[in-house]
């Protein structure tokens, strides 16, 4: 079938978009903070419920990306993100 130029154009950008938003992800000051907390957290043992830990990263006043609470979505996405196991590595 023949491809629309508008169609690849519009994949290229979305592309170049989704590569743009994982960089800034990786650069955000609130999701190091983040990580680093649920890296540690995970290897005091304690176990990968993502409602448990996003508890644990408010009482430390660990903010999501864009600055508001963590939730479970949230925690969620940062672990698999950024490939964490549950011994935090």
């Amino acid at each position: 079938e023949p491809t629309n130029h508008l169609d690849v154009v519009a994949k290229e950008e979305l592309k170049k978009a989704a590569e743009t938003n994982r960089r800034k992800a990786q650069r955000n000051t609130n999701n190091i903070l983040s990580i680093a907390l649920i890296k540690a957290y995970l290897a005091e043992g304690n176990e990968c419920n993502y409602q448990k830990i996003a508890e644990y990263l408010n009482s430390q006043q660990a903010r999501a990306s864009r600055g508001g609470e963590h939730s479970a979505k949230s925690v969620m996405r940062l672990i698999q993100r950024y490939n964490i196991n549950n011994n935090g590595e």
